[in-house]
């Protein structure tokens, strides 16, 4: 019984963690970008390998300016991936809030940086090493 239990808790463990980096993805994709009402900027890069043509690296950039509502949505959204990643970097210097998320497998790079009323989050998967 008690590792039917324990086997239980796993499963739900990597649930929510899943689902949480599910909320910071959807988040990014949102159709709100490259809107001068919104004052946002979205950039994505995708890196292949030339010759099998296989994504290697994807690396995406947004930049909020004078969004409180969605600068609160992804600091929420961060902070609910917590407990599922490998690594967890979060310093506030009073002026710059800065949070890091790194997942092991695949290699995924994610970082939130709050300084003052403009937010940067920045994503980076990679596929393939180099």
């Amino acid at each position: 019984m008690k590792r039917l239990l324990m086997i239980v808790a796993f499963c739900c463990m990597g649930l929510t963690n899943g689902f949480a980096q599910q909320h910071v993805d959807a988040l990014m994709r949102g159709d709100f970008y490259n809107n001068k009402k919104s004052n946002t900027t979205f950039r994505m890069a995708v890196k292949r390998d030339p010759v099998s043509g296989e994504v290697v690296k994807k690396v995406a950039e947004l930049v909020v300016r004078d969004n409180k509502a969605l600068n609160k949505k992804f600091l929420e959204a961060f902070k609910a991936e917590q407990a599922g990643v490998d690594v967890w970097q979060e310093q506030d210097n009073g002026n710059v809030y800065d949070i890091t998320a790194i997942w092991s497998n695949p290699k995924r790079i994610y970082r939130l940086r709050l300084a003052g009323s403009v937010m940067v989050v920045s994503t980076q998967v990679i596929y393939i090493e180099e």
